[in-house]
């Protein structure tokens, strides 16, 4: 996308079951691949990744609402800063107020903290409460502009995530090649949190415990015997928190996680 407007789209779908296809039939001008299985999100990123020509490329969800002239302050970022790769907009509830979207690359113990939601009461240092554009560590990869030649030198998204953990993991990889990554909240998008995991909630949260000791493993090994350690007792604690909510099934999600 440049200034003048020109864009490409290209929308991945993951083997939808419901009526995307056609509705995207109905828009000629977006490139659709159409995947007979659900490849996960990190390998279908890639398929969109490589058929993009452009110099920067608009990473979306499909929980994400554009308000306008937000695409235009990311890409007017990149354009005057060569050293950043990623660049990413504040994310906003419906209500419009504003997304806790930035956080630290993780630790076993500050995981473990969220997880167990002890950092309401003893903050670490992993969900970041920030104001103003600077250079963070990771934004959440519901909406990130990229800088295409970064992509190919770090290689893209590891496909051995199916699901999350990939946009950290190449922040992480981002930051090891030197690049930066920087938060612009003047830009503004509406984010529909978990809009598309809560089709089916376990699965995803198996997901993420899956890519959470991938992650670990890849990028930190000495933490994976902390995160053993330090999960149970912190799901445990999960579990409860979710039982006093009334939210029982996620409760006994939990629960069964932390004993099995």
């Amino acid at each position: 996308m440049n200034q003048e407007g020109d864009f490409k789209t290209v929308v991945i779908d993951n083997a939808s079951a419901d009526d995307s296809l056609k509705i995207l039939a109905k828009f000629p001008q977006v490139t659709v691949v159409a995947n007979p299985e659900n490849r996960g999100f990190g390998a279908a990123a890639n398929q969109g990744l490589e058929l993009c020509g452009t110099p920067y490329v608009l990473l979306l969800n499909v929980d994400m609402k554009i308000l306008p002239g937000s695409i235009q302050l990311l890409e007017n970022y990149l354009n005057t800063q060569a050293d950043v790769a990623i660049v990413a907009p504040q994310l906003i509830f419906a209500d419009g107020t504003p997304q806790p979207s930035i956080r630290s690359f993780p630790t076993a113990w500050t995981i473990a903290m969220y997880l167990s939601y002890l950092d309401r009461i003893f903050p670490s240092d992993y969900r970041k409460k920030i104001s103003g554009t600077q250079e963070v560590d990771q934004p959440m990869g519901a909406a990130v502009m990229m800088r295409k030649s970064a992509l190919e030198q770090i290689g893209f998204f590891d496909p051995q995530f199916f699901l999350y953990m990939e946009d950290v993991d190449l922040c992480y990889r981002m930051r090891q090649n030197g690049y930066h990554i920087v938060y612009l909240p003047e830009s503004k998008m509406i984010h529909q949190a978990g809009g598309s995991s809560k089709q089916d909630w376990e699965r995803s949260q198996k997901n993420f415990f899956d890519s959470l000791f991938l992650y670990f493993k890849k990028n930190a090994p000495g933490e994976v015997r902390k995160l053993k350690w330090l999960l149970p007792p912190a799901l445990l604690l999960r579990a409860f928190v979710f039982l006093l909510r009334g939210k029982f099934r996620e409760s006994r999600f939990y629960l069964r996680q932390a004993t099995g």
